[in-house]
Formats: structure tokens, C-alpha cells, sequence
């Protein structure tokens, strides 16, 4: 942890624990935290990583980080109608979901995705001294 979170943490008057210790998720506000990648290739092959990059402190701090994630990486193309960019109740949902067409231009093979995503260099997060 670098100096700042631990600044930040003290500035609430937490009581640091010894032994067994306490939760402190809720202190680990998401501007305590960045994240940089200096991407080599700008292709479609990462976007997974360039939607999600600038949005990992949020991510991280979130109490349900996958649907944090989810929602982020969610691409809304030129043109969406305003209907798709707020949160939709489950029948209206369900009824959208039904009008949609079964082929998906934009479909990848998702085993090739996640082989290329485990061969790819792993991220330093560690914080600078």
C-alpha cells in the first residue's frame, strides 16, 4: 500500500487492529488507486483491457467487482436509442432481450479469447515507492 491510502485510512480515525484484524473495504475509496498499460496494439483483440483499464479503481472497490465490471464494458454504439443507456426493469428487459436478432456481428470465440488473454504478459500493481 503506498503512503496516500494509509493517509487517507488514519485522517478516519480507524483503529488499526492487531492479530486477526478488521475489514477496512470501506476506507478503500477508488481515488486511492490507479492503474496504467501501455498498450503495444490497438485492435480489437484487447478491447476488453482498453474499456476496463481506466475504470479498475472503480472496479476494485466496488462491493460486487464483476457486475461493476460488466456494467462498464457494456459498448454503446453511435445511434443507441436513450432507453438502452438507463437501467431497465426485469420484463422490460426480458421483452428486449426477445426482439433481439440470434446472430451477433460482433461475436468472438471466447476460448481463443481467454487462451490470448492468459498468454499476455501479467500487470505489475504494485504501488511506486
Amino acid at each position: 500500500m503506498s503512503r496516500r491510502p494509509l493517509k487517507h485510512i488514519d485522517a478516519t480515525n480507524y483503529k488499526w487492529q492487531s492479530g486477526e484484524g478488521a475489514p477496512i473495504g470501506e476506507l478503500l475509496t477508488d481515488d486511492l488507486f490507479f492503474y496504467r498499460e501501455d498498450f503495444h496494439e490497438i485492435d480489437e483483440s484487447i478491447l476488453l483491457e482498453l474499456n476496463l483499464i481506466e475504470s479498475m479503481p472503480k472496479i476494485v472497490t466496488s462491493r460486487n467487482p464483476s457486475l461493476r465490471a460488466a456494467k462498464i464494458n457494456i459498448q454503446l454504439a453511435d445511434g443507441t436509442p436513450e432507453e438502452y443507456i438507463h437501467s431497465m426493469e426485469q420484463e422490460a428487459l426480458f421483452a428486449k432481450l426477445m426482439e433481439q436478432s440470434v446472430d451477433n456481428p460482433d461475436q468472438v470465440n471466447l476460448k481463443e479469447e481467454i487462451s490470448r488473454m492468459l498468454e499476455a504478459p501479467r500487470f505489475d500493481i504494485r504501488s511506486p515507492k
